[in-house]
């Protein structure tokens, strides 16, 4: 395996996490705008009625593992809960506003635990490819030096470039893999955060 196959495992583990079931997160993706409308138009029965039985089936085998899907998930609860808005059901909004803030923050804190691992792997790969590559280019900064190269030496000097391109482009993948895992992690918080502090803001008009 190359050494940019090897970097790409590192996030490819996580990324397949939610590839492999992902009927929750399709189903709520295909019908979300239309449950949206539905609400806009005041059909808060219409979006309970639709998101109901997905609650009771599918997302009641959704892995706290698979973000992806804990995320269609937040995403179904919230709908419930605008459509007791809707409905003027306040005390039945709360609890399903409760339900997304905890999966929410439930998400969050199993990904940060996922992605905080396959990052730290990143970072000790990064280091090792890194001190290698200071390594290979003293090499080839002192095969450039000499007046003149034997076959041997000339052999050696493309087994470097070789090398040198090959970590290269390892730790450029490997640098886009952090990157997409911190983008997965914001997300996350930022959700946590929303949904906390909107049940707070609800929970705060309630006792009024």
């Amino acid at each position: 395996m190359s050494i940019r196959g090897a970097a790409s495992l590192l996030l490819l583990g996580a990324l397949a996490m939610p590839l492999g079931a992902q009927a929750l997160m399709e189903r709520v993706k295909a019908s979300y705008d239309t449950w949206q409308g539905y609400l806009e138009q005041g059909d808060g029965a219409g979006v309970r009625k639709a998101t109901e039985p997905l609650l009771q089936r599918e997302a009641q085998a959704v892995s706290p593992a698979d973000y992806n899907e804990m995320r269609a998930l937040v995403a179904l609860l919230d709908l419930q809960a605008r459509a007791c808005v809707v409905e003027g059901d306040w005390e039945q909004a709360i609890v399903f506003l409760q339900r997304a803030a905890d999966s929410a923050a439930s998400n969050a804190t199993a990904a940060e635990t996922t992605f905080g691992r396959i990052r730290k792997e990143h970072d000790t790969k990064l280091a090792g490819w890194r001190e290698a590559l200071t390594q290979q280019e003293a090499q080839l900064k002192e095969l450039a030096a000499r007046p003149g190269l034997t076959e041997d030496m000339m052999k050696r000097r493309s087994q470097i470039r070789l090398f040198l391109d090959e970590h290269r482009n390892a730790i450029a993948h490997s640098m886009w893999s952090i990157k997409e895992i911190e983008g997965i992690l914001t997300r996350l918080r930022q959700e946590k955060e929303t949904y906390a502090a909107s049940l707070a803001a609800w929970q705060g008009f309630l006792a009024r």
